[in-house]
């Protein structure tokens, strides 16, 4: 649902998935604790107990105004919403090692496994943010921001991209054009903080940035 517009926009082929019925706590933040990507099989998990938690704790909360659904078909839809922002959390994570963008920018398998989390997830946030917005449904980002006010604060510093955009477009609504160019910047650095790659890509923002989406041919 989601995913398919990582293939569309940027040409990621997403990796095979696994749904693990047990406990598979692998992150330290609550996405990847309902899931995880493992660089190494490129393979994407899918934490199915885990998200029956996160379902079970959501789900009046997110549709305490919808008094025309029962139980059930709360159940379903945020079973169905959850499951489907993990999936897009840990294909991002994918992308961000593996994606070529088309054959405009190389993937580096030693630069990924190198970077921090602090580094990581607020990149696959990012991206993950550009693309629920870049779908309009309003639905799935009421729950990617109630599930992301529980993540780590590292996680957050995802906005501090999405600000950047916006004071160089005026309009953040357009993130989801600028992964290309920010991939780019990205992959040049392993990175010693977030603050030193985000200075690097507003610095780099006309000559690389810019320049990368123009190349990969994305109207702004």
């Amino acid at each position: 649902m989601l995913v398919c517009w990582l293939h569309k926009l940027y040409g990621y082929i997403p990796m095979f998935e696994l749904v693990d019925f047990r406990l598979c706590l692998k992150g330290d933040g609550i996405w990847d604790i309902l899931g995880y990507y493992d660089s190494k099989p490129h393979l994407v998990y899918i934490c199915e107990s885990e998200i029956e938690k996160c379902v079970d704790e959501i789900k009046f909360k997110i549709f305490n105004k919808a008094g025309s659904l029962n139980e059930k078909e709360v159940t379903v839809l945020s079973r169905l919403a959850v499951r489907t922002l993990v999936r897009l959390h840990e294909h991002c994570h994918a992308l961000l090692h593996t994606c070529d963008f088309r054959g405009l920018i190389a993937p580096n398998h030693d630069w990924y496994i190198s970077l921090k989390p602090e580094i990581s997830e607020p990149l696959t946030e990012f991206i993950a943010f550009s693309i629920i917005q870049k779908s309009g449904c309003r639905f799935f980002q009421k729950i990617f921001e109630y599930i992301d006010d529980k993540a780590p604060k590292y996680y957050k510093k995802w906005t501090a991209l999405r600000d950047l955009v916006k004071s160089k477009t005026g309009d953040s609504k357009t993130c989801y054009t600028f992964v290309p160019g920010i991939v780019k910047v990205a992959r040049e650095s392993s990175w010693e903080n977030f603050n030193e790659l985000k200075e690097s890509i507003k610095d780099q923002w006309d000559d690389e940035v810019a320049r990368v989406c123009i190349a990969y041919n994305i109207k702004f």
